[in-house]
């Protein structure tokens, strides 16, 4: 189990199954655990989900990554007990939803 925080000093889970999981699903996330820390506590944008309200996607833009100038989207589920990491990836932009902060 691997702990993280966030910009709000919420502490985050990410287990080594879900890290294998992401890291098949995404090959380009192979050794990106420091830049999933680093987008946790250093977003550029945090989205709240359309779809699930205890979910947030954690958005970073990064110049260099493993496919391209990218957004790196960590997206967690936030619950009165238990914060963990859902997934995390590359992506073009930022995801639409409700914006819960930004960075000014």
């Amino acid at each position: 189990m691997i702990r993280l925080q966030d910009l709000h000093g919420r502490i985050l889970k990410l287990s080594i199954e879900r890290l294998q999981h992401l890291e098949s699903h995404h090959p380009e996330m192979l050794n990106q655990v420091e830049r999933i820390r680093e987008t946790l506590l250093q977003p550029d944008e945090i989205i709240g989900s359309l779809v699930d309200p205890t979910v947030e996607l954690f958005h970073r833009f990064y110049k260099v990554t493993p496919v391209t100038s990218k957004f790196l989207c960590v997206t967690v589920k936030v619950l009165p007990t238990v914060n963990f990491v859902l997934t995390a990836h590359y992506t073009n932009s930022i995801r639409r939803g409700k914006s819960l902060w930004k960075n000014q």
